[in-house]
């Protein structure tokens, strides 16, 4: 029995749809292609490899991203922000999304010869969005990228609310809640941590991203079905 994309068998389907998938399926490379799709479809997903962050943010791209568990140690990596401090990128951005679905991104520019620095306030304000929206006025206070275990890499002057207290850093020092991404109140769970900087290249639909492959697929997953009416 022969599953097209995931849509159930041929016995399912009627007389007509299922002579067209039959009559599609005889050509080898519309076969390949369907195939493809699927694997790099379920590939993705398998792999945990489809990102919720933005793929750039503010004309920036990608430096680092990781999970950062509530009760978890050690698992905010070296040089979260790349080679941004040796490339004096002028302008970084961060993304945090929590296990609850709460996110928030904020980015600055006029760092490129503020990395190891400590502020009253470093940097211009570009953008705030979500729960970030609250440190708009905040002002970055510490930005700073060295190896696993140095310098806190971002901190803000004043402490603004957040779904989960306030006080949000990160900071090689582990919190009382045993992690390096720093609020004062428990039961987050878990946080993605997406890292942006003007040093780092901006991802193009071709250039491997996993969610760009990933609307590539689903593209051509639906346009198989328009073509073919199945």
């Amino acid at each position: 029995m022969i599953d097209v994309l995931g849509g159930g068998s041929l016995r399912d389907w009627s007389t007509s749809s299922r002579e067209k998938a039959e009559n599609t399926l005889l050509n080898p490379n519309i076969e390949m292609k369907l195939l493809r799709t699927k694997l790099i479809i379920a590939g993705l997903f398998a792999a945990g490899s489809v990102s919720a962050a933005p793929l750039t943010l503010e004309g920036m791209g990608i430096q680092k991203q990781w999970i950062d568990t509530e009760a978890g140690i050690n698992e905010m990596p070296g040089f979260v922000w790349g080679n941004s401090h040796t490339a004096m990128a002028d302008k970084i951005g961060l993304h945090v999304l929590f296990a609850n679905g709460v996110e928030g991104t904020i980015a600055y520019s006029g760092v490129a010869t503020k990395w190891g620095t400590t502020g009253p306030t470093i940097g211009t304000l570009i953008s705030a969005t979500g729960f970030f929206a609250n440190y708009a006025t905040a002002g970055l206070h510490f930005l700073n990228n060295t190896p696993a275990g140095g310098t806190l890499p971002i901190a803000w002057a004043s402490n603004p609310n957040t779904p989960f207290g306030n006080n949000v850093e990160l900071d090689y020092s582990d919190n009382s809640f045993g992690s390096e991404f720093r609020v004062t109140t428990a039961g987050w769970n878990s946080v993605q941590i997406t890292t942006y900087s003007s040093s780092a290249p901006v991802a193009a639909p071709d250039g491997g991203s996993s969610i760009a492959l990933l609307g590539l697929a689903m593209t051509a997953a639906a346009g198989f079905r328009r073509k073919f009416g199945i």
